[in-house]
């Protein structure tokens, strides 16, 4: 593996040990398709390692506050449309119910799980009535993680 085992000097922009290669290894990647209000653009970031019982976190901002949100969970990319924008993960998992703040912002901390192989990599999204979006529904951009 390359990961980490560059100049033991050197860090990469995480702050984590360099990597060997041309680029940074990035465990998060935005792949778009956000679909927004007069509100706002929800916006779906990720933070830490994908290695197992490492602390991770997502962070949803610019959504409409007070909403209750749905975050989809797929094991693959779908890239189907709906409400006028974009299902990016099939949806293989579902939790409805989570509420933002006042800000429009809510953000889900917890630990990689551990048994996950290398290479894998999950979707997710978050969807969220909006009666000033599109069709009545705002999304965040999507979100891939992906284990080293």
């Amino acid at each position: 593996a390359v990961i980490d085992a560059g100049d033991p000097a050197l860090t990469d922009p995480d702050g984590s040990p360099l990597d060997m290669g041309a680029f940074p290894y990035d465990a998060w990647c935005d792949t778009g398709r956000n679909l927004g209000s007069t509100a706002g653009i929800p916006r779906l970031t990720g933070s830490g390692d994908t290695l197992a019982g490492a602390p991770a976190s997502i962070l949803l901002t610019g959504a409409r506050p007070f909403r209750s949100v749905g975050l989809v969970f797929g094991f693959s990319a779908l890239s189907a449309p709906l409400f006028g924008g974009t299902l990016v993960p099939q949806p293989d998992w579902l939790v409805l119910g989570l509420l933002l703040d006042g800000d429009g912002s809510l953000e889900l901390q917890g630990t990689w799980p551990a048994g996950v192989p290398s290479g894998f990599t999950v979707w997710m999204q978050f969807w969220m009535e909006d009666p000033e979006g599109f069709a009545g529904w705002t999304a965040s951009n999507g979100l891939a993680a992906t284990v080293p």
